[in-house]
């Protein structure tokens, strides 16, 4: 027991005790620019010196400081420096070294023997053999960028598949007398390797061989990048069907300029669900259930469900999405049906769906939607009750380029959809309907963000009090112009209830300025409305604060319409990525 409380007292007195510590203040370094001064202090930051050091400690370690300096220096070129040192009385309870540093002339290049030989003639292996060293002659001899080359060239030729390459000569001869220095840099890049097969290795089995092998965009006998392979591993890992994914290079059975590529997989859960609880200020407080079986059979079908429920706005969608037999990780089809119920102030319909589609996406990376719906939609226009029937073929397409896919600095996304109806075919009403979005997010300098955003949609339609609710553009709300209730902006009837317009005209600018690395505020001005005929221009201000959480972006808005005699304010809170 005794023993007990004297380790406890000795751990209380080493946490109190006042270790001695490297400290920057001790020195002041003349003579040097600051990316030598910072070198030079890396390299002496692994004493113990201290203003808590004794006059002995500091003077012991003096003896060592030229030697350590002139380490420091030779990788920028400089051998012949000269130093003084100076050591002054201890003031205000530290110490304080002078060092006084003549750099002296530096070496500079005589000779760069640059060499790379190898498997140089394949067009794919210009990045490789494009590299430059970017010293020459007569220039200051530089150990770090001489170093960084070399990383380089290893990187490249690592990247490009080349698995035996190597530095057949590698010397930097410094002659101080003469102030010069030679460079000698011969790389032998030896073969690049192709994929001689690819072996995937299911633990345990759960999927078809040769539904996999279609996942595969590596193929047998083609050179292959280690970009190629991370990019594999990563849609691999993003089809919901795997736990995990190993994708690596097989060294060992390497032969004759042939190497296996070997994939490993494991099963992912079968069936996940999640149910939620939100609230937005255009639909008040919302409830979900999600459920999804991610392998309904052994060639990768899939079935998704969600019900969600909110004040304004409930539905239950389930569908089934079967991939392509000849591409399916860049094509598949869905089969889904859904039922959607909305009532607003000024709206209500019950709308009945079932969709067939089928995506597609580009080597260009743009996603294109084909479908066809079939709909029946019980709404009200103004107090007249209707039904239409619906059947409703279009396509959208849309392309997304961001630098980060949860936080963006930069980036943009464009969709565009068309869609219509045909009264001779099923449909007891035609139309063609076209709408067009944008969004960009602008960096201005590190910690400020420019987000601009845009909507147009124009429908062609002879009687529109014939067109369902669901059809008709309505605006004003969290993601159209805040400062106004959901969906209150479009054309109103005699009774001054909005019945949906044919035209819609949003657009939106933002500035975003970091004030944490989890937090932002932003200003806003909101534009725009739904129309048929005349248009009337609505226009909202705004400021909000936005926190960066574990889970995507939350932003909180205050906008408040401009003109408008009949609303105040609108607070909004939404959740989810910029794009």
């Amino acid at each position: 027991m005794k023993f007990k409380y004297l380790n406890i007292l000795l751990l209380i007195t080493m946490f109190f005790h006042e270790t001695p510590c490297f400290s920057n203040n001790v020195f002041d370094i003349k003579g040097v620019n600051p990316e030598i001064k910072q070198n030079i202090l890396s390299y002496m930051s692994a004493t113990n010196i201290s203003c808590q050091s004794t006059e002995s400690q500091v003077n012991t370690f003096i003896k060592n400081i030229p030697t350590k300096i002139r380490k420091s220096i030779r990788p920028f070129g400089y051998y012949d420096s000269k130093i003084e040192l100076k050591k002054l009385p201890k003031e205000k309870e530290c110490w304080k070294i002078t060092i006084a540093i003549d750099l002296g002339r530096p070496i500079v290049l005589n000779n760069v023997d640059l060499n790379i030989v190898g498997d140089t003639m394949t067009k794919q292996n210009a990045r490789l053999f494009e590299l430059r060293f970017p010293l020459k002659k007569r220039d200051i001899l530089r150990h770090d960028i001489y170093e960084s080359f070399k990383s380089s060239l290893q990187t490249q030729a690592s990247e490009l598949g080349y698995l035996d390459a190597k530095f057949s000569t590698n010397t930097i001869d410094v002659f101080t007398e003469k102030q010069h220095a030679d460079i000698s840099l011969h790389f032998d890049t030896g073969v690049r390797y192709k994929i001689d097969k690819i072996v995937i290795i299911q633990n345990p089995e759960f999927l078809r061989d040769d539904f996999i092998a279609k996942l595969m965009t590596l193929k047998p006998d083609n050179y292959f990048t280690n970009s190629q392979l991370f990019s594999i591993r990563k849609k691999l890992a993003s089809t919901g069907y795997f736990g995990q994914v190993s994708v690596e290079v097989d060294h060992i059975n390497r032969t004759n300029g042939s190497v296996p590529i070997k994939i490993l997989l494991t099963p992912g859960d079968r069936i996940k669900y999640s149910t939620g609880l939100g609230f937005s200020t255009d639909a008040g407080l919302r409830m979900s259930f999600d459920y999804n079986q991610n392998r309904v059979t052994d060639f990768g079908y899939q079935l998704n469900s969600k019900l969600s429920s909110s004040e304004v706005l409930s539905e239950l969608t389930t569908g089934i999405k079967m991939p392509s037999k000849s591409n399916p990780l860049f094509k598949w089809y869905s089969i889904d049906a859904g039922y959607q119920r909305e009532r607003t102030d000024t709206t209500s319909s019950d709308t009945s769906k079932l969709g067939f589609s089928q995506t597609r996406i580009h080597e260009n990376k743009w996603q294109n939607i084909n479908f066809i719906d079939l709909v029946d939609e019980k709404f009200e226009d103004g107090d007249n009750q209707k039904q239409s029937l619906l059947l409703v073929p279009g396509t959208s397409w849309s392309y997304t380029k961001a630098d980060n896919p949860r936080i963006p600095m930069k980036g943009y996304k464009i969709q565009t959809e068309i869609r219509g109806a045909s009264h001779s075919v099923v449909s007891d009403v035609s139309f063609a309907q076209l709408d067009f979005s944008y969004k960009a997010i602008y960096p201005i300098l590190d910690r400020n963000r420019l987000i601009y955003r845009g909507r147009i949609g124009t429908t062609l339609i002879n009687d529109l009090s014939l067109l369902p609710s669901s059809y008709r553009y309505y605006t004003g709300g969290d993601n159209s112009i805040r400062g106004y209730d959901y969906n209150m902006l479009s054309p109103t009837n005699d009774e001054g209830d909005a019945i949906g317009g044919k035209h819609l005209f949003i657009s939106s600018i933002e500035y975003e300025h970091r004030i944490g690395e989890q937090w932002a505020i932003a200003v806003f001005t909101d534009v725009g409305n739904a129309f048929s005929d005349s248009f009337k221009l609505e226009k909202s201000v705004g400021t909000g604060l936005r926190w960066f959480s574990p889970i995507g972006p939350v932003r909180f808005d205050i906008g408040v319409p401009i003109n408008d005699e009949k609303n105040d304010f609108q607070i909004h809170i939404t959740v989810g990525p910029d794009f």
